[in-house]
């Protein structure tokens, strides 16, 4: 049998199980569940993240906060965007403790110890508009406990397709960060700035692993150069 490439529109899910020796790629949609053998499928291309190419877009995934479709910096969802150490909003060749704007010398710690949302440290809400700011840690955990994580290409780029309940999502870059002038872990880790600032001078933030397809939350050193993903302001923030 001719094998064929599945165009899965509107969809954010697929599966692999087994039937007897075959194995079966299910793909979920809002309105169907579609099966087919991987031996006569090519591959699987996930699209309808966004409705147009005019980007950004607020992705409403039926939570409390809708979420931008692609990163600061980045002008489609597959784009890596810009990288930023925490609580700056300019960008840099060099990441690290000497060129870091709060940055203690003398205490060795991290000077910013207040939540970043829609202040003026704030990489999302300084360089976009005032609509969109960046992520508190509590959007990150809603996001993680509401929705599926599903490693992926999209537009041939490693990452993870996040379906949320109502069949809408996005799409999160294995895109790395930068310490030093050197770019780590590209196209095996995601790693996106929260807000919210955690223990020890250290930073939240929002990761993911192409090795064990597992995503969560972790403090990281506020020095590094990781990417933003907004949301859209709420009100009283």
């Amino acid at each position: 049998m001719k094998k064929s490439t599945i165009a899965a529109f509107l969809l954010c899910l697929a599966t692999m199980s087994h039937a007897q020796n075959n194995e079966i790629v299910r793909i979920f949609t809002p309105s169907k569940t579609y099966a087919f053998l991987t031996t006569d499928v090519d591959s699987i291309t996930f699209g309808g993240i966004c409705p147009d190419n005019n980007h950004p877009h607020a992705i409403d995934m039926g939570l409390s906060t809708k979420w931008a479709c692609c990163s600061v910096g980045a002008e489609a969802p597959e784009e890596e965007g810009i990288y930023y150490a925490w609580g700056e909003t300019h960008t840099k060749d060099y990441f690290w403790y000497d060129e870091y704007e709060f940055y203690d010398e003398e205490n060795e710690e991290c000077t910013l110890r207040i939540d970043i949302s829609g202040t003026k440290y704030d990489a999302a809400f300084t360089n976009w508009n005032d609509n969109w700011v960046m992520p508190t840690k509590a959007a990150a955990e809603e996001l993680l406990q509401n929705c599926t994580w599903t490693l992926t290409k999209y537009h041939n780029v490693n990452g993870f397709i996040v379906t949320a309940p109502n069949g809408q999502c996005l799409f999160f870059p294995l895109s790395g960060g930068y310490a030093l002038t050197q770019k780590i872990d590209y196209d095996k880790l995601g790693y996106y700035w929260l807000s919210t600032p955690a223990e020890n001078g250290m930073a939240y933030v929002l990761q993911f692993n192409s090795r064990n397809k597992y995503a969560n939350i972790e403090p990281t050193y506020p020095q590094i150069g990781l990417l933003v993903r907004p949301v859209k302001r709420t009100f009283g923030q």
